[in-house]
């Protein structure tokens, strides 16, 4: 089996059965109450706990401190309490959440203010992130750097929604799938790339972006 599994932890008993059962469903509330006194978190850690929610898919250590504040410290603290798990088996280390707690926490995400801060920080993350790695596509390394992106997917989709459907940096969504292009045009899933070049193009955009939008559309068949 890949990665680090789970401990064995009561809590992911309580959170099925009471996930299960519908006549006594586990409000966030109660969840969180429960968690509190079985994992005796602080407050800082359930902070963290809510931020690591955001991401799809896992995350990179220096994405999780970049996007949600997660000090390796606290990471270890989140492991060592069956929270979180660290996934060996990715070239670079990858920490993701049990899938109920994230389902909770993600939940719970919905209902803050500090989620758009939070989309906002992960978008600009992974603009970040894809504008580096855009510049290696060509060199020796470039099978490393697609399959890094490949990894990435979801987060990448998650970033892309949020700046481009969901009224976020419509800006920054634009420098995103402009820097995924060369990603699209080489792999397998040019065709959703096509369908966000074409959410792309419904905004406004500089005439440096339009003319790459337009370059890129001619390869994979943008109307």
């Amino acid at each position: 089996m890949g990665g680090e599994a789970f401990c064995v932890n009561p809590m992911y008993a309580i959170l099925r059965e009471e996930t299960r059962v519908m006549t006594a469903p586990l409000t966030f509330g109660r969840w969180l109450k429960r968690l509190r006194a079985e994992q005796d978190l602080t407050q800082e850690m359930l902070a963290e706990l809510m931020g690591l929610a955001l991401f799809r898919g896992g995350c990179t250590r220096e994405a999780a401190e970049k996007v949600a504040g997660a000090t390796l410290p606290l990471l270890a603290s989140l492991i060592d309490k069956s929270l979180l798990r660290r996934n060996t088996v990715v070239a670079a280390a990858r920490f993701d959440l049990h899938g109920l707690i994230r389902h909770y926490a993600a939940n719970h995400l919905q209902g803050q203010g500090e989620i758009r801060n939070l989309q906002g920080r992960h978008a600009q993350f992974f603009a970040g992130l894809i504008e580096k790695i855009e510049t290696r596509l060509v060199v020796n390394e470039a099978l490393d750097w697609r399959r890094m992106l490949a990894v990435e997917q979801e987060n990448l989709r998650a970033a892309l929604n949020f700046t481009l459907t969901e009224h976020g940096d419509v800006e920054l969504g634009l420098r995103l799938a402009a820097n995924m292009g060369r990603y699209w045009c080489e792999s397998d899933v040019w065709k959703e790339g096509r369908d966000w070049l074409c959410t792309a193009q419904q905004h406004n955009q500089p005439p440096d972006t339009r003319q790459f939008f337009k370059l890129i559309a001619k390869v994979i068949d943008v109307p």
